[in-house]
């Protein structure tokens, strides 16, 4: 359990170290080295990856967690249709947006650190 950053910088590096973990995770689970192609399930790990740092064990909050993430990720995709999709971004998305579901972060509050994380994007 990681102690709740305060400051979108600090959202931002929890973040991309979730990030960096769910890479780790996702090529594990491949049972091979990352293929692009397989990046586009990343985003399945963001919510797990939550509710991990903020010590959650209770499966329920954790399906509610990733419930609310996945179908905000499946309502932007019918939105964006066709346009090309940044997986890492993606991810992001739905980290932070399962922390909207155990009231750690308000929609206001993403923008910012989205803001953050793409700024430091290599």
């Amino acid at each position: 359990m990681s102690e709740t950053p305060t400051s979108p910088k600090q959202w931002a590096q929890e973040a991309e170290g979730a990030l960096r973990m769910a890479l780790k995770l996702l090529e594990e689970d491949k049972h091979q080295p990352l293929l692009e192609e397989h990046k586009n399930e990343l985003f399945k790990y963001a919510p797990v990856l939550a509710a991990y740092n903020r010590g959650i064990r209770d499966e329920t909050k954790v399906a509610d967690m990733a419930k609310f993430a996945f179908k905000r990720r499946l309502d932007d995709d019918r939105l964006e249709g066709d346009v090309p999709r940044n997986n890492e971004v993606n991810f992001y998305i739905a980290y932070l947006d399962a922390h909207m579901v155990i009231d750690e972060l308000k929609k206001s509050e993403i923008d910012p650190i989205l803001k953050c994380l793409t700024n430091t994007a290599h």
